[in-house]
């Protein structure tokens, strides 16, 4: 069933936070759902990583720190997921993300590397 013929269906076909049949239910809609695979699940959690990007994008070209904060919490969300069906808790990720930062710095002093030469 794809909701055509069906009067105020929308058709999505993405992967939706876990309470969002919940919220759909309770708005008076019927949520149509299916339970994916590992692989699968892995695949839209990385078109999430996508999805959410772009949304940050566009809060950030508003100015709209709220909405910042919002879609950044959103792909923090997307990186804890996809750790998860590695076996990865975000709490590893947080103690490798300082790690590197000690070894590599991070991004704060915003360098952009143009080019590299070899010595004369």
């Amino acid at each position: 069933m794809n909701g055509e013929g069906y009067p105020g269906s929308a058709e999505y076909n993405k992967l939706v936070r876990d309470g969002i049949p919940r919220i759909i239910e309770e708005s008076g809609s019927v949520p149509e759902t299916k339970e994916l695979t590992k692989e699968e699940k892995i695949g839209e959690l990385v078109k999430k990583v996508e999805e959410e990007r772009q949304e940050l994008i566009q809060a950030i070209e508003k100015g709209d720190n709220e909405e910042i904060k919002k879609e950044l919490s959103d792909i923090m969300e997307v990186v804890r997921s996809l750790g998860k069906e590695y076996g990865i808790s975000l709490e590893e990720i947080t103690v490798l993300m300082e790690e590197r930062k000690k070894k590599r710095g991070g991004f704060d002093e915003g360098i952009f590397l143009i080019r590299t030469r070899e010595k004369e």
